[in-house]
C-alpha cells in the first residue's frame, strides 16, 4: 500500500489509504521587492536563501464503526504531533527525505453516506530541501 513513513512510523500502520500530494518541485526565495512611487515596476533585492515549502498529504481512512474511526483519528493526531521537525518519506520517492513538523489543524470529513468513512487533508511544513537518504 502506497503511503508515507512520518517519525518513522508507516501510514498504513492506521490503515490510512493515500490518495494525492502536492510536492513543489523548488522552494520560493526570499527576494525582497521594494515599490517606489511613480516609478514603473519594483527594485529587487535578491536573496539566494529559501523559504519553507508546504507539502500537502491527502487520506482517506475507513473503518468498520464511528467509534473505531474517531478512535483511530485521535491515534493519527498523536502521530502527527511532534516537537520538532522529523523524516517524512514518500514510498514513491523513497531515496529522499524532508525534515517535516505537521503545521495544521487535522479535521475529519465524512462522507455523507458513509459514516465510518472519511477524507482529510495534512499539510507539512517542511526545510526548502529534500535530503538524500544515505
Amino acid at each position: 500500500m502506497k503511503g508515507i513513513t512520518f517519525d518513522g512510523v508507516h501510514s498504513s500502520t492506521f490503515g490510512l489509504i493515500y490518495e494525492s500530494s502536492k510536492r513543489p518541485i523548488m522552494p520560493e526565495t526570499k527576494d525582497t521587492y521594494i515599490d517606489i512611487p511613480h516609478k514603473d515596476g519594483s527594485i529587487l533585492i535578491p536573496d539566494k536563501s529559501a523559504k519553507d515549502i508546504t507539502i500537502t498529504v491527502n487520506f482517506t481512512i475507513r473503518k468498520e464503526s464511528v467509534r473505531e474511526l474517531y478512535e483511530t483519528a485521535r491515534q493519527i493526531g498523536a502521530w502527527l504531533t511532534t516537537t520538532d521537525r522529523v523524516p517524512l518519506i514518500f514510498d514513491d520517492d523513497p531515496d529522499y527525505y524532508y525534515k517535516a513538523k505537521a503545521s495544521t489543524l487535522v479535521t475529519l470529513e465524512q462522507l455523507a453516506d458513509f459514516e465510518e468513512i472519511a477524507d482529510f487533508t495534512v499539510n507539512f511544513r517542511c526545510e526548502p530541501y529534500p535530503f538524500r537518504r544515505s
